[in-house]
């Protein structure tokens, strides 16, 4: 469990993550079991959830709007600009144990979020710097791309393993960094307390393995991967489309990073923020507003829907040859309309 857990976690922080999603059920933040469940139902082995440590500070800082992040985040704060539009987040996600992934593999994650060249170990220990962390010693990585920062700090703690991530623009972060670390200083950790995991309803059109959606009927269900809540195939003219569904808490890392991810992986170049806005087409769904991506490069297609809900960014991407996309991509938007938030 702690090696599915933990690259949960690590894609809760990036956003980024690809897309996160394994969850008990709200989103923000997904659940601390193995992500092979039955297609997007993570409670499918009726195992409950580990019980979660809290946090405990003294005075939040000024601008910092504490706000809900959901039942795998200790604490989630949102920070506004001169504007009063919310600019950067700070979050902070405990999970159990230490293994699976290295310092370098995390720090390089959050430079691929932002379109920066991968770092050599030497360079991962120059970067390096301890900080305090209530009665804990972190380790804190800053990681500065074109428009947008990330500053995380990573803190063992009695079996658990905390992520405190200042992610957001760049000139929000650079301005709140001492700020964030004295934040740190003044923390303190409370053992976790029995957390229940919440039902989620079948779908007769799902034959009751996931949440309350309806998928095509020539879809096939496939076992999801580590960071899906669900993922099914199309097979048909042009190739094998893959559909799959995941959620992450909050911002999700942000617009930009996360299609220039997407970006990077069909071979495509790095867009700014603005530039991003823009290709994310806002359409109406049954749930509310939401927004679709639809790129293609020599590697493939993607089409991603995003959209917002109780506190939380759900993922439905389609991927595959762009024949295949482009066939499937009303099916998807089909797919998104049939789904219930309860």
């Amino acid at each position: 469990m702690a090696g599915s857990l933990w690259v949960f976690g690590v894609a809760i922080l990036l956003t980024g993550c690809g897309e996160k999603i394994t969850v008990y059920q709200s989103p923000k933040e997904p659940v601390p079991k193995t992500a092979a469940h039955g297609a997007g139902n993570p409670h499918a082995d009726e195992q409950a959830p580990p019980a979660l440590p809290k946090l405990k500070w003294g005075r939040t800082p000024e601008g910092w709007k504490e706000t809900e992040g959901g039942t795998m985040r200790a604490a989630t704060f949102a920070l506004e600009d001169e504007t009063g539009q919310k600019a950067a987040e700070v979050a902070v996600l405990p999970f159990p144990g230490a293994a699976g992934l290295e310092d370098k593999q995390l720090v390089n994650m959050w430079r691929e979020q932002l379109g920066l060249p991968a770092f050599s170990d030497e360079e991962v220990e120059k970067q390096r710097k301890l900080v305090k962390v209530g009665d804990a010693e972190g380790r804190l990585y800053d990681v500065a791309g074109g428009e947008n920062s990330i500053v995380s700090v990573i803190a063992p703690h009695q079996g658990w393993m905390w992520f405190f991530k200042l992610a957001g623009k760049k000139e929000i972060v650079e301005r709140q960094k001492s700020i964030f670390v004295e934040f740190l200083k003044d923390v303190s950790f409370v053992a976790p307390e029995p957390l229940a995991a919440p039902s989620m309803q079948s779908s007769a059109g799902d034959s009751g393995d996931g949440p309350d959606w309806k998928p095509a009927a020539h879809w096939s269900k496939q076992a999801p991967g580590m960071m899906q809540m669900a993922k099914y195939s199309a097979t048909g003219e042009g190739g094998v489309a893959e559909i799959s569904v995941s959620r992450l808490g909050g911002m999700a890392g942000g617009l930009g990073p996360n299609i220039n991810r997407w970006r990077g992986q069909l071979g495509l170049s790095s867009v700014t923020d603005a530039e991003a806005d823009q290709l994310a087409k806002p359409i109406e769904v049954k749930s509310g507003a939401a927004r679709v991506i639809d790129l293609a490069g020599e590697s493939g297609a993607m089409s991603v829907v995003m959209v917002s809900q109780g506190g939380a960014t759900w993922f439905y991407k389609l991927t595959g040859p762009g024949a295949a996309v482009e066939r499937e991509r009303a099916a998807l938007v089909e797919f998104v309309n049939s789904v219930n938030y309860n």
